[in-house]
């Protein structure tokens, strides 16, 4: 029988009878993802577009990211070693293949012999797993669906409402009633403005979706916004406990692809428009595309406390003149906020998606007036100017950042008293100019902020004009660890007017070695230095480029999750080819570590 492994969670491998303080080396790999060939003991066949990696080692003697594993027995002749998989859920195969010693055939983790197959059952990561929402005992079910009657009571699928407003007229306010709309069905209406909220955090009100398709259901919403919290009318003084899960918003008529275009407009649309004080909006599975700023929260008075966007894709907002720029997402006055997993794609233009950048033009625009902010494990690319402008501090980490012109900024305000921001573990590919007349290419840019953490870093491949690989500004304390750069086309570790209280060391530097702990990169070698994303695509059965990847990553659903269109997929893949291929003397070898 095969044996559980979850995504992430460790199997120990157990070593025996090597000489004291031998060296031995373990190699591992998911097999069977070839057409047609069985896995061992078993006549199951691997689908051939199932992703077959990523294995990932750690010994106590060499902890960084490894294809294979290092290590030296201790004084019995034992040693052990730790593997991770990352994979889609469901049964694979595992090849171990040990060098130098043998492997204790005793250990419950192997089948025995040098080379050995073995089934393992791979199972969720705890903490990748989709929200689940559950209805309460007196929560009020209300399904619309095209094919419905608006003379129904919506409270079954076989008995659903036809339109948005007859649907929304069912919810009741303070309840944990749900609003859902049938997978696959098209509506040319937005939802529009929405008045009622949930009970409590763990009781919200959910619109969300039913039904069998793998598609979500789409609203093409024209030229107007998709949904709207504004107050005013019957609303509540605060909206509170609301969650939009599963839907699709499509600004059809701003998008000059589609036969309904009737161009940008002149005031501003939004995908999502929060404009309340309030409490736990949570916003998963979504996708976005064509309003001028995809998401925009303004917590008025004490503002939003509790903000989650996860697993939603966002795409191609554009503004509609110089004075109603685009973005991905708009935040201000937000407290407790979560965006992970998303897929935030060619945001931040203006006079048409992907036609004109400038300075005032990002993926993600955070205010000043915000806190408790993590952005962790998204995809951030193509961006007018900025990937993420943090000016409220917080932490960004373990994020793939492609082709922006300024992938990272956090701080920037006069007086900033944030304190306990991070840059860490993220990936920054392809940096790039705004315009031909505005040059960049700047990976992380930091000023104003008490303190921040930046560290295990891998920035590579810059594209842009006015290359800085690290900018730091009037921070009062920095701590510059295990960062690598790599061919940033000139771009310095760091530029700053401030070096006291700066910790820098062992990094691997594109040029300067002002710190003695640093490295030039031009020294080190690197397992396989040659990766690029568009390497990756290819790899994956994609036509090798950047684009091919982003458009797959850009169908990421629930029903449609692929593992290997994450940030998390990308940061394994390059890490291993920027492993340092020689011990460099540092307690961990490479400078990106598993995380």
């Amino acid at each position: 029988m095969p044996s559980d492994v979850a995504i992430g969670d460790p199997l120990v491998l157990q070593l025996s009878g090597l000489p004291p303080g031998a060296p031995y080396w373990i190699d591992a790999s998911l097999f069977g993802a070839a057409p047609g060939m069985p896995l061992a003991g078993s006549n199951r066949v691997i689908p051939a577009n199932r992703p077959f990696f990523f294995a990932d080692f750690r010994t106590a003697l060499h902890p960084s990211t490894f294809v294979g594993c290092l290590g030296l027995a201790d004084a019995n002749g034992r040693a052990s070693a730790i593997l991770h998989l990352d994979e889609q859920p469901g049964l694979a195969g595992l090849q171990l293949a040990c060098f130098g010693a043998v492997i204790d055939p005793r250990s419950p983790d192997l089948l025995g012999g040098i080379t050995q197959r073995r089934l393992v059952n791979i199972t969720p990561a705890a903490g990748t797993l989709w929200t689940e929402f559950r209805p309460s005992v007196d929560s009020r079910i209300v399904h619309v669906s095209t094919a419905g009657n608006d003379a129904n009571d919506g409270l079954s699928p076989s008995r659903p409402v036809r339109t948005v407003a007859r649907g929304k007229s069912l919810v009741r306010h303070g309840y944990p009633d749900w609003l859902v709309f049938r997978r696959g069905d098209v509506f040319d209406t937005p939802i529009g403005s929405w008045t009622a909220g949930g009970r409590s955090a763990s009781e919200p009100i959910v619109i969300g979706s039913y039904g069998t398709a793998a598609e979500r259901p789409l609203f093409r919403t024209g030229s107007a916004s998709g949904i709207t919290f504004t107050g005013g009318g019957v609303a509540p003084p605060t909206m509170d406990h609301v969650a939009i899960v599963g839907l699709e918003f499509y600004a059809n008529g701003r998008d000059p692809a589609s036969p309904s275009y009737v161009g940008a407009g002149s005031w501003p649309v939004q995908g999502v428009l929060y404009l309340r004080p309030g409490r736990n909006l949570h916003i998963e599975d979504c996708a976005f595309r064509m309003f001028s700023s995809n998401i925009v929260v303004q917590g008025e008075g004490a503002g939003l406390q509790g903000l989650t966007i996860r697993r939603c894709v966002l795409m191609d907002g554009y503004g509609v003149t110089n004075l109603y720029y685009g973005h991905g997402i708009y935040m201000y006055n937000a407290h407790g906020v979560l965006i992970e997993e998303n897929v935030i794609d060619r945001n931040g233009w203006d006079n048409g998606p992907g036609l004109q950048a400038s300075i005032f033009t990002h993926n993600v625009y955070l205010q000043p007036l915000n806190s408790g902010v993590v952005m962790q494990r998204n995809i951030i690319a193509r961006g007018g100017s900025h990937g993420v402008q943090m000016r409220c501090g917080g932490v960004v980490a373990d994020n793939l950042f492609v082709r922006n012109a300024i992938s990272v900024l956090v701080g920037g305000e006069v007086g900033s008293s944030l304190t306990g921001n991070a840059v860490t573990g993220n990936v920054i590919l392809n940096g790039s100019d705004i315009s031909p007349t505005t040059p960049r290419g700047w990976a992380i840019d930091v000023s104003r902020v008490p303190d921040i953490t930046v560290s295990d870093n891998l920035v590579v491949q810059n594209n842009g004009h006015q290359p800085v690989g690290m900018r730091f500004t009037e921070v009062g304390r920095a701590d510059v660890v295990q960062n690598t750069l790599v061919s940033w086309d000139g771009g310095n570790l760091l530029q700053s007017a401030t070096l006291p209280g700066y910790s820098v060391d062992r990094n691997i530097l594109s040029q300067g070695t002002m710190f003695a702990s640093n490295r030039l990169a031009s020294t080190v070698p690197f397992g396989e230095a040659s990766r690029t994303l568009a390497a990756f695509d290819a790899r994956l059965g994609g036509n090798g480029t950047v684009e091919n990847f982003l458009a797959e990553a850009r169908r990421q659903s629930r029903t449609r999750w692929l593992p290997a269109y994450t940030a998390r997929a990308v940061q394994v893949w390059m890490a291993q080819g920027f492993r340092p291929a020689t011990d460099l003397g540092w307690p961990q070898v490479g400078a990106v570590p598993y995380r």
